[in-house]
């Protein structure tokens, strides 16, 4: 908390940006290990380690994650509000002209409204958005790097028909569906795509 109460006395607009550069990098050494742990396997047992490594991060690590960065979040959109300039709200004047010709408050015939109490106008960060982060994280680091060995993996899974080997296949299929609900360039988008077809 003291290091985000530190962040936002120096720029109070840029904070939050900076604690979701530091999750990202966090989020990336993390991967590391994940993508040494693929290492050793082929074939089939590549795409268990994979599925298994998967179902972790998906099913673990996600909410973990999302679960501890919510306070941090929240303290730090509540120090936003604090740290955020009040702004006035000004009325515009007003002319007036009297129907008898004459002037109401002064030579040119107007008069002013009276000024509204100041309020202040919060300009909100944007919310660190933590499952997208470390969805793209997963499919940049993990799968991207190896997809076209992927669909190399893929297809030969297909020449086999054995009951182990369809569980496989709806678990790839799982990650290859999440991964392509994710936000991406076209590089990565047509990547996802042709493993999702290599699956059909």
């Amino acid at each position: 908390v003291k290091y985000i109460v530190l962040l936002f006395e120096r720029d109070p607009t840029g904070a939050l940006g900076a604690l979701e550069d530091g999750l990202r990098r966090v989020v990336d050494i993390g991967l590391v290990s994940i993508t040494v742990r693929l290492q050793g396997f082929e074939g089939n047992e590549f795409l268990w380690r994979l599925v298994d490594l998967w179902s972790f991060y998906f099913g673990t690590v996600v909410p973990y994650v999302h679960a501890y960065v919510h306070p941090i979040q929240t303290t730090a959109l509540h120090l936003a509000r604090v740290n955020t300039p009040v702004t006035p709200v000004v009325t515009p004047t007003h002319r007036h002209n009297d129907s008898s010709g004459s002037d109401s408050d002064s030579e040119e015939g107007h008069y002013k409204v009276p000024l509204p109490r100041l309020r202040p106008v919060y300009q909100m960060p944007s919310q660190i958005d933590v499952r997208t982060l470390l969805l793209e994280a997963f499919r940049d680091h993990v799968v991207l790097p190896i997809h076209e060995w992927l669909r190399i993996a893929i297809r030969r899974m297909h020449e086999q028909s054995t009951a182990p080997l369809f569980q496989l296949r709806a678990h790839l299929a799982q990650l290859m569906n999440v991964l392509s609900g994710v936000v991406a360039n076209d590089e990565a988008r047509d990547a996802m795509e042709q493993l999702r077809d290599a699956l059909q």
